[in-house]
């Protein structure tokens, strides 16, 4: 449900890149909020990667459901489910020029830990690292209480040039540890939470919504009357609860996240 950028050195870091920036913003084009050059929300640098690079992604090392179903229900999630409607992208001439290739996730059949200790290599390119824990291991990990049963962190920063803004910088991150409460990838839970209607969508709501912060993706930001807005009922990262109440429960990511990840990887930056 959040983003956290972990670590003393990662607040010095944001302040400055803020400083360096204050007085720009660039109005965006949907109501989805995203990321861009100078924007604090951050996002994997894979995505500026040529057409058809894929986006690998690891899971497990959970003692609460198998290993092989966690990894199962996430790819699933990201790109099987409903192949209309997830993050690859498909071809279209005015969003997405580059193609249905552009964002592709690839799901290794081993955990993160198995390719950390055998596989160094893979396990360094893999982006997107998915940690199904105990509810009080993920509060511990993304540092709060209460009703955050799922994050995204940031990790290891990566100096980026940004081709649109020459003269100009940024950094992006080389991976996210996306950190979820095991029952959530449950697909036989029967107990929905925020009032989702059932487990299926639980699940699927949840992984898209924290692989859309990867992605470059934010939360409604919170207004001085503790409400939170933009409140669009056209997003994976507008849920009903609890940031907008009025909204729809998604299961994928809607049209408007998806223009903005296929803009994000145009015109942000390349490596």
């Amino acid at each position: 449900m959040s983003e956290h950028l972990p670590g003393l050195w990662g607040g010095v870091y944001l302040g400055l890149i803020l400083l360096a920036c204050a007085g720009l913003w660039i109005a965006l084009d949907r109501p989805a909020q995203a990321n861009h050059a100078f924007d604090p929300w951050k996002h994997v640098e894979s995505i500026h990667r040529p057409v058809g690079v894929l986006e690998y992604a690891c899971a497990g090392d959970t003692t609460e459901l198998d290993d092989t179903a966690v990894r199962r229900r996430i790819i699933n999630a990201l790109k099987y489910d409903n192949p209309d409607l997830d993050w690859h992208l498909p071809k279209d001439d005015t969003w997405f020029p580059q193609g249905n290739d552009l964002i592709s996730f690839y799901m290794w059949p081993q955990s993160c830990s198995w390719l950390a200790t055998n596989d160094p290599i893979a396990y360094e390119n893999t982006p997107f690292r998915y940690r199904s824990r105990s509810l009080d291991d993920v509060r511990d990990a993304c540092r709060s209480v209460g009703s955050v049963y799922a994050c995204a962190l940031w990790r290891d920063p990566v100096w980026v040039y940004n081709n649109q803004t020459p003269g100009t910088a940024h950094t992006d991150y080389r991976y996210f540890d996306i950190w979820m409460w095991s029952e959530l990838l449950d697909d036989a839970n029967d107990a929905p939470y925020y009032g989702s209607p059932d487990g299926v969508t639980v699940r699927r709501a949840f992984v898209n919504h924290e692989t859309g912060h990867a992605l470059g993706l934010a939360d409604p930001l919170r207004q001085p009357d503790g409400s939170y807005a933009p409140c669009s009922n056209d997003s994976i990262m507008h849920f009903p609860a609890p940031y907008c109440p009025n909204n729809s429960w998604f299961r994928q990511p809607q049209e408007a996240d998806r223009r903005k990840v296929n803009w994000i990887s145009i015109n942000d930056s390349t490596p």
